[in-house]
Order: structure tokens, then sequence, then C-alpha cells
């Protein structure tokens, strides 16, 4: 290769995440799961339109509950 040309496209090796598709460098997928909110007993709603233009949504945040679990409140 002369050395003033640059590789552009590679099919070598498989650095993609298989959940998200980003390169293994800037997944997050495991910080995710292992990162759960912290918890006080204490339910809170609060009503939030940050970054949804002006659209409100209401948060309900202190406990901790799987999945599962939400289903069923909601």
């Amino acid at each position: 290769m002369p050395s003033n040309s640059r590789l552009v496209y590679s099919t070598e090796g498989n650095n993609l995440c298989s959940v998200c598709g980003k390169p293994l460098n800037k997944c997050r997928c495991n910080e995710a799961v292992t990162a759960k909110p912290v918890a006080d007993g204490i339910i809170r709603l609060s009503l939030d339109t940050k970054g949804r233009k002006g659209k409100g949504v209401t948060l309900v945040t202190g406990f901790n509950a799987t999945p599962d679990q939400l289903k069923v409140i909601a």
C-alpha cells in the first residue's frame, strides 16, 4: 500500500457489540445492566418535560422492581 493511502473499509475482525451494534470501546450495554438505581423506599411522582419539546411525562422513582413487576404495577 502506498504511504499516502488510508484504509477506508475493512471486514477484518468483529469489534461491534452484538446487542447495540456500537463499537466495543463505545458500548455501554454491560454498564446499563449492572447499574441499579438507588431506591430508598419512598415513592416519588414528578412531572418532567426536559428534552420532550414541552410534552409532560410522569416519572415514578424511589423503588426497585424487575421489569415483570413494573408491568404488573403499570
